[in-house]
């Protein structure tokens, strides 16, 4: 699957995540280029904290991708730790 980094989507803490997936982050100004939008299959976004607060427009791409990446990778290793 492609996922796309949106300000509206599934929550990332409430994401699934495969073993295998792309992950497109976009301009900050700008989001995710229009010619890759066809290209995705599932938008996922970094919920608002607290929620329902909108406190920053949006996060810079260092840390939206800290965020995504390191979320995506403890989801994929929560059976190992349970071993």
């Amino acid at each position: 699957p492609v996922y796309g980094t949106f300000t509206e989507g599934t929550a990332i803490y409430n994401h699934s995540c495969p073993e295998e997936m792309i992950i497109l982050f976009g301009n900050e100004s700008s989001g995710i280029d229009e010619m890759l939008l066809p290209w995705i299959t599932e938008k996922i976004a970094i919920p608002e904290f607290p929620p329902g607060k909108k406190s920053v427009e949006s996060l810079n791409i260092a840390s939206a991708v800290a965020v995504i990446v390191s979320e995506a990778r403890r989801t994929k290793q929560v059976d190992d730790y349970s071993k």
